[in-house]
């Protein structure tokens, strides 16, 4: 069980833009005990972990200019919080005795958001700790899936590879979770220093959707 990514960095024109895109292509090719749907998530988890690797690269040489001291995994935090991401292209790949999924996504980032998330996160250890926590916990996530996979691939028993799929599957939920909660996190710090600054409270309506997705993580 291989995946292949290739990745490709494109940038806008206009010599003062504000969004970045990086397109990734990720595919996954499906052993004997791999469900359609897993393969399609893993790919789809691999796309976004390279592309969020290439962006992260960027987002530092912006930071190094404004003197900020950043590791590399605060600067993939705070990118995941903003990254918009899109599947532009899926397709079945391969034979039937081997087949791929191939998936291309694209992921969009608001360079002025970010900067401003960064500046603000400086100053408030509370989220800044939260949205790191998703963040070390989706590299454990990471890595926990990684190992099913492999287990998945060299399990012969049917029985015991159902066990296993389930096993991957609520891996698979719990690190798309997480992905979900780093951009609640963002979303909220950003808004709430926003609202504060012009007067306004938050939306309802984004409170709402926010604490589902906070329900779900602690969960």
């Amino acid at each position: 069980m291989t995946v292949f990514l290739m990745v490709t960095m494109l940038f806008h024109a206009k010599a003062h833009a504000e969004v970045k895109v990086v397109e990734a292509d990720s595919t996954y090719i499906m052993g004997d005990n791999d469900s359609k749907v897993d393969a399609r998530r893993i790919a789809m988890q691999e796309a976004k972990r390279k592309a969020l690797e290439l962006a992260g690269t960027y987002v530092a040489s912006m930071t190094e200019v404004k003197n900020y001291q950043l590791t590399k995994d605060e600067i993939k935090t705070y990118t995941a919080g903003v990254m918009a991401t899109e599947v532009v292209s899926e397709q079945m790949r391969g034979t039937t005795e081997h087949p791929e999924i191939y998936i291309k996504a694209r992921c969009t980032i608001d360079t002025a958001i970010l900067m401003t998330l960064i500046e603000r996160h400086q100053d408030n250890e509370d989220l800044k700790e939260q949205i790191e926590s998703a963040s070390r916990e989706n590299d454990d996530l990471r890595k926990e899936r990684d190992a099913l996979v492999k287990q998945l691939a060299a399990e012969k028993d049917k029985a015991k590879a159902g066990e296993t799929r389930k096993k991957l599957d609520t891996a698979l939920s719990k690190e798309e979770t997480n992905d979900d909660t780093t951009k609640v996190w963002a979303n909220l710090s950003y808004n709430f220093n926003e609202n504060d600054e012009r007067g306004h409270g938050i939306d309802q309506a984004d409170l709402a959707k926010s604490a589902h997705v906070l329900e779900r993580w602690s969960g």
